[in-house]
């Protein structure tokens, strides 16, 4: 025979690995049905007994209901009867009592009013004074004999509390003896309650003395190692101590004495009340009274660190007092652990609270993780408000106090994952308008100073590693970092201090406020820079005369003045390549950024918004305006078409071509792309300023080369002297008209090769290739575009020797550059090709043709 799971006996002896099977646990479904069935099998004789009672009850009810409402006609017809009599008559007989009510009151006349004896006002003032005397001797009766036990006590304050009510119910506008009354028995009530407090308080602080709470290892942070989590709270008077003063704080709140836990959710006598939701650490949020006392004693180490004069409590080291809490957090969080369900157990605060003496544990849930963060955070909070006035004035103490809030609120969050919920002690601080414009200020001058420091220092503009800021000069040629990137001290710098800027506000939870760092610091950083550059190249090419040549290929001479040689060959080149390198290490740092998650979901907040709001205009301004903080803050936090007003530029053109560019904004654009289109811009200028610089200097000095008489089998100079027998070319090196146009290529790709990264030289070269080998062959195989040049034979070989033994000959050095070698042994781009001689193809290609 087979068992349920299909093995016969026979099976199971071959093969005992088949009893495995057998041992697995049941499905959660059939353990979830079995523990329903237990559950209402355990409740069936109480649903037969009270159903019993309930039929019972029914059919009194249905009795009682029958009676009232034979006694009730009765009444009515007894009522219209006499109202029949009374008005001889005179009523319809298909009326309803109310009808016939309202009939015989009109027809009463109004009687006249007796005059009543006027009531004497000593009467009054008995009457008064005996109602008094019977709510005071209430309330001495309400407190008669010992309440030892919590129950008692509470019976008490419920009726004291009840009697002051009363009083407040009843009272007398304007009479002193029943306002004084009414203020005794308030205070007779508030100080019975205060004394019940006072006497469970002192309770439970004896019964956690007895246990010997706190032990070192949970108020010591440098007990940490030491820490085994092993400490119970659960003892027999710890717990009666804590149920009495819950049950005390429960019952206070049921009364409205004081304001309900917000730790503690479906108390019974709080079920009716709409429970406020407040952040732990927060002044609105109202704790336990026993959590409370229970970490006064683990508070006491810190105030006398972090709250005396000791050296330990320093307005410039927040991170000693922020680790401090941080540390006590995490050693005591296991006593404070919430249980998964209502049925389930939690830490042992979670279990104190839930204890009732003598009964079942009450049916509440308990936030007990939010206690222990309203109980440690509440002490910092109160120490930084304390501390505003003075950091106020000092912002880098502000900045340096505001950044390690930021962090601690981000390292809580990650170490403790039920403080999600809580206060951030740096929005705290930041929720102060003035305190932020001020911080605001003071990251901008720090971040001004800094920058302005390093640019005009003589080193600003000296060419460095971006990640190390090692000089390019200090590397030997073994130990070049041919992977990093290149970019001037100045640009490295600015990145930097905007990365650093970038972490400062990145944890901020208010758009406003992240916005506020970009416009007033970020921008006009960004901005100066941007204008720097500018200014350098528009400088230089109004120095150099080689930026007003039309085309690249048209044969003038340079300036000779005595500026010319800062603007031309090498020197030239080190002045655009700088701006260029330093141009595009900015313009690649904007775009990275722009595809990173925080700014990409910045921007879609923005531009969210409606397009008449303050933050977008400001973000995308039709012109560079600069606000200060406190107008920046002020505009944030006004309405959308006043604060659009507000940083509306004067003059603004209403024409549909500002409205067109106005709907250009609808498409989600970067929070960097106004900067990015400007140094994108200085880029390419840069770019062209090199080109046509290398090409032109190059091709100046190539005008004795293109009127050499191709046509002639001597040298030019054996032509000039008739008297002299001319000597045939027999020499396979350049001619001598083509070597300073050589030595000045070799030196300025040698320059472009030392200093810019592969990217950006080798569109470039390209160019650079492309342009010479196009003009060269232009001025010498076309000087006349009617009539092609003639070659005589030698002439024609020696232009062949001068591409293969010349042109190439420079680019073939450029490939033995120390760089351009350690490149190639990293297998990483050069920056000239993987062929450079292909880019003069046009030029070998015409030299073989004229060779043939």
């Amino acid at each position: 025979m087979a068992t349920s799971l299909g093995h016969a006996p026979g099976e199971l002896e071959a093969k005992p690995s088949l009893m495995h099977q057998y041992l697995q646990p049941p499905p959660y479904e059939t353990v979830h049905a079995l523990a329903t069935i237990d559950t209402d099998l355990r409740l069936l004789p109480t649903v037969r007994s009270g159903a019993t009672d309930l039929d019972e009850a029914l059919t009194h009810i249905r009795g009682r209901g029958e009676k009232a409402l034979t006694e009730l006609h009765e009444a009515e017809n007894a009522l219209r009867t006499a109202i029949v009599d009374a008005n001889d008559g005179f009523v319809p007989e298909d009326a309803d009592i109310a009808e016939v009510i309202d009939i015989y009151g009109a027809s009463l006349r109004p009687p006249h009013r007796a005059s009543r004896a006027p009531v004497d006002a000593g009467v009054v003032e008995l009457r008064i004074a005996k109602h008094c005397t019977e709510l005071l001797a209430r309330a001495e009766k309400a407190t008669e004999g010992t309440q030892t036990d919590i129950d008692s006590a509470l019976q008490a304050l419920s009726r004291l509390a009840a009697v002051a009510d009363d009083a407040g119910q009843h009272a007398l506008i304007g009479d002193s003896m029943w306002q004084k009354t009414q203020a005794i028995l308030s205070t007779k009530r508030d100080d019975y309650y205060s004394a019940l407090v006072t006497r469970y308080s002192d309770a439970l602080r004896t019964a956690l003395s007895g246990a010997a709470w706190p032990p070192p290892e949970l108020q010591n942070p440098e007990h940490r190692a030491g820490s085994s989590g092993t400490f119970t709270l659960l003892t027999d008077d710890i717990k009666s101590a804590w149920s009495d003063l819950c049950s005390l704080q429960f019952a206070a709140a049921s009364l409205g004495l004081t304001s309900p836990p917000s730790a503690v959710h479906h108390v019974t006598p709080l079920a009716e009340q709409v429970a406020v939701k407040a952040a732990p650490g927060s002044a609105d949020y109202a704790p336990l009274f026993a959590v409370s006392i229970l970490i006064e004693p683990i508070l006491l180490r810190f105030r006398f660190h972090f709250d005396s004069d000791r050296s330990t409590n320093r307005l410039d080291k927040p991170e000693w007092f922020l680790s401090n809490i941080l540390a006590l957090i995490q050693l005591n969080n296991y006593l404070f652990q919430a249980a998964p369900d209502m049925w389930s157990e939690g830490g042992d605060v979670y279990e104190l609270t839930r204890f009732r003496a003598g009964r079942p544990r009450r049916h509440c849930n308990v936030d007990a993780p939010a206690e222990l963060l309203h109980a440690l955070l509440t002490p910092l909070r109160l120490k930084l408000s304390a501390s505003m006035e003075l950091l106020s004035s000092q912002p880098a103490l502000l900045a340096h106090t505001i950044f390690q809030c930021l962090a601690f609120d981000n390292d809580l969050r990650s170490a403790y994952g039920p403080a999600a919920d809580a206060i951030r002690l740096a929005d705290d601080m930041l929720s102060n308008d003035s305190l932020f414009q001020r911080w605001l200020d003071g990251e901008r001058e720090f971040a001004t100073r800094r920058f302005e420091d390093v640019v005009e220092a003589p080193g600003a503009w000296s060419l460095v590693q971006a990640e190390t800021l090692t000089e390019e000069g200090e590397a030997e040629h073994d130990d070049i970092d041919t992977g990093g990137k290149v970019t001037t001290k100045a640009a490295a710098t600015l990145i930097t201090i905007l990365v650093s800027v970038t972490e400062r506000y990145q944890p901020l939870e208010s758009l406003e406020q992240r916005s506020a760092f970009i416009i007033r610091v970020q921008h006009p950083l960004l901005f100066e820079f941007y204008d720097r550059l500018a200014r350098h190249l528009d400088a230089y090419e109004n120095m150099s005369s080689a930026f007003s040549r039309a085309l690249p290929g048209e044969i003038t001479s340079l300036s000779s003045g005595s500026g010319a040689d800062a603007v031309r060959g090498v020197n030239g080149i080190r002045r655009v390549v700088k701006a260029y390198i330093s141009a595009s290490y900015v313009h690649q740092q904007l775009v990275e950024w722009s595809e990173l998650s925080f700014f990409l979901h910045m921007a879609d907040e923005i531009h969210a918004l409606p397009r008449g709001a303050p933050l977008r205009r400001l973000m995308y301004p039709s012109k560079d305006t600069d606000i200060d903080s406190s107008n920046l803050v002020a505009i944030l936090h006004k309405g959308l078409q006043k604060g659009a007003s507000a940083v509306r530029p004067r003059g603004r053109s209403n024409s549909p071509a500002a409205a067109s560019r106005e709907l250009e904004l609808d498409e989600p654009i970067s929070v960097w792309e106004r900067f990015i289109s400007r140094y994108a811009d200085i880029c390419a200028r840069c770019k062209r300023g090199i080109e046509r610089l290398v090409v032109s200097e190059v091709l100046d000095l190539l005008k004795p080369y293109f009127f050499r008489p191709w046509d002639s089998t001597a040298e030019p100079d054996n032509a000039e002297n008739d008297d002299e027998p001319k000597t045939p070319i027999t020499h396979d090196s350049p001619c001598k008209e083509l070597v300073p146009a050589l030595a000045r290529l070799s030196s300025l790709l040698t320059e472009l090769v030392q200093t810019m990264p592969p990217t950006l030289l080798l569109p470039i070269y390209r160019h650079i290739s492309a342009s010479l080998s196009s003009a060269i062959v232009d001025r010498v195989m076309l000087p006349d575009a009617r009539v092609p040049q003639k070659f005589a034979p030698d002439q024609a070989k020696q232009f062949s020797v001068d591409v293969h033994n010349g042109w190439l000959h420079v680019v073939r050095e450029l490939e033995r550059h120390p760089r351009i070698v350690a490149r190639r042994k990293k297998n990483e781009p050069t920056g000239l090709g993987r062929r450079p001689e292909a880019q003069w193809k046009t030029l070998v290609e015409a030299a073989s043709s004229i060779a043939v």
